[in-house]
């Protein structure tokens, strides 16, 4: 799946949108995503953003970036901004 669709409102080298193209694909199908207004697609794409960010530029590495956060067991559900409260902490 392409990488470019998410890139509207970024900027980068080609060199960098080749690097996470890979990555995104790669993440894509292991996840077994092949629709690219899914949420789960979306917010893979935005991770490999946020790792290109920070000056990643290795496709394997953006792609454990994206891998490791997508099977942390504590990540909270794409397009669930709200921070998850645990047992015993009241917030009122």
């Amino acid at each position: 799946m392409p990488m470019r669709p998410f890139l509207a409102d970024h900027a980068f080298d080609d060199d960098v949108v080749a690097a996470m193209g890979i990555a995104f694909d790669r993440a894509c199908r292991a996840f077994a995503l092949v629709d690219k207004e899914d949420t789960v697609t979306k917010v893979l794409a935005q991770k490999i953003i946020e790792a290109a960010q920070t000056g990643e530029r290795d496709p394997d590495k953006l792609y454990e970036t994206v891998r490791r956060w997508a099977t942390r067991r504590d990540a909270p559900p794409p397009g669930d901004a709200a921070p998850h409260v645990k047992a015993g902490d009241r917030r009122t």
